[in-house]
């Protein structure tokens, strides 16, 4: 699903226009971003949470030589889906796929 696919659905459900969907959603991400910069754990709930975690100087591989790589202290974004989230998606069937297909959302 797309931003515009998924504005266009909140706004059907909701009855709020696109313009005013995509001024909030903008506003939302923009919080998270800020709060994960700030060390801050995001929680949503029904969906999960977002948070970073500092991730300690280690060695990693270059995937085409598979020489040793020294990966530098660093953070990373983490989230967690909530239980509901994690039953929902797990009592789904897997989506059929073709090889070069992918399936995003994109906000």
């Amino acid at each position: 699903m797309k931003r515009k696919e998924l504005l266009e659905s909140i706004a059907q459900k909701t009855g709020v226009t696109v313009t005013e969907i995509d001024r909030v959603l903008k506003a939302l991400v923009k919080i998270i971003q800020q709060a994960l910069k700030s060390d801050d754990k995001v929680l949503l709930s029904g969906l999960g949470s977002f948070q970073s975690k500092k991730r300690k100087a280690h060695l990693g591989r270059n995937m085409k030589t598979g020489e040793a790589v020294k990966i530098p202290e660093g953070k990373k974004v983490y989230f967690k889906p909530t239980p509901l989230l994690r039953k929902i998606v797990l009592s789904q069937p897997p989506a059929q796929v073709q090889p070069n297909e992918e399936k995003q959302t994109t906000i």
